[in-house]
């Protein structure tokens, strides 16, 4: 059954009992497939996303027009700051890594959850269990331990943690804009909209980056590109529809496991090693992780 079906079914069965949590934890495994993809990118990676995110916005709008609907002003405004939040999110985040260590960059990211959490129940007046908290932090100190682990690669300065920090508030910012546009927009038309602003937030900083005011992908990176679009593209409509029904601290915690599937997938694609230290931080993580999905499962089929 094609990817296409299976999005399909899940707007036709627009159930959060039987498809929210079993979409956002499909969205971990397409996205986890994204940092290889780039990674083996000839082009500069900001030109990279920003073009993926081209094609995927074409390829949403193409999939809603094979649905019979269309794109409205109004969907385009309840996409636009999840838009802009997500664009801002994925250009801090690669300048940051440009600017210091993956290391922190990572670790910073991976605090997420934490603002999730301070905030969700005072905007959102979200119930966030003690024992859920306990959970995220261990998860979250499994991530840091894995990539502590890995080894320091680049050199730390203030000017790219700062850049982490708001790569990680502005990913903060893209869920609850979500959340509330959700609310009012279907997935597929949600997706489409807040990607083609986020779209045309990237290409003038991929253009600045490649210091070309028309920054284009060397020919080898197009196959890239569509893999992309077909795989963590998939991945982040799925969990655009998650973010409709599961709760943001939910979503924001497990989607700690895409550095771990991350690493999996460069250590079975690319032959990239993994040490104790990294394994050990990854089952913390995964084992950290597992009541928070149970709970949060239980919750939905009520």
């Amino acid at each position: 059954m094609s990817i296409s079906t299976k999005l399909a079914q899940l707007k036709a069965n627009d159930n959060p009992s039987s498809n929210g949590m079993a979409a956002l934890l499909l969205a971990v495994l397409l996205l986890s497939i994204g940092p290889s993809v780039v990674r083996s990118a000839e082009s500069h990676q900001l030109v990279f996303v920003a073009w993926r995110m081209v094609l995927g916005a074409i390829a949403y709008y193409m999939f809603m027009r094979l649905r019979g609907k269309n794109m409205s002003l109004v969907a385009l405004r309840d996409g636009f700051w999840g838009g802009v939040a997500f664009g801002t999110s994925t250009a801090l985040g690669y300048s940051a890594i440009a600017n210091t260590s993956i290391a922190n960059a990572q670790i910073i990211g991976g605090l997420r959850p934490v603002a999730i959490l301070v905030i969700t129940g005072v905007l959102l007046g979200e119930r966030v269990r003690a024992i859920s908290v306990m959970w995220t932090l261990i998860a979250i100190s499994g991530i840091s331990l894995m990539v502590v682990g890995a080894g320091n690669s680049g050199t730390n300065s203030l000017i790219g943690d700062s850049l982490a920090v708001g790569s990680m508030l502005s990913g903060t910012i893209f869920l609850f804009c979500s959340r509330k546009a959700r609310s009012r927009q279907d997935t597929m038309t949600y997706s489409t909209a807040m990607t083609i602003v986020a779209a045309l937030v990237l290409m003038p900083v991929a253009a600045i980056a490649e210091g070309s005011l028309s920054p284009i992908p060397v020919v080898e990176d197009w196959p890239r590109i569509a893999l992309m679009v077909a795989l963590p593209g998939v991945g982040h409509v799925l969990n655009n529809y998650s973010i409709g029904y599961v709760k943001l601290h939910v979503v924001s915690s497990v989607n700690l496991l895409l550095p771990v599937m991350a690493a999996l997938v460069a250590w079975v694609v690319v032959n990239e090693a993994l040490v104790v230290a990294q394994m050990i931080g990854m089952a913390v993580t995964v084992v950290a992780l597992f009541p928070l999905v149970r709970e949060e499962q239980a919750r939905l089929q009520k």
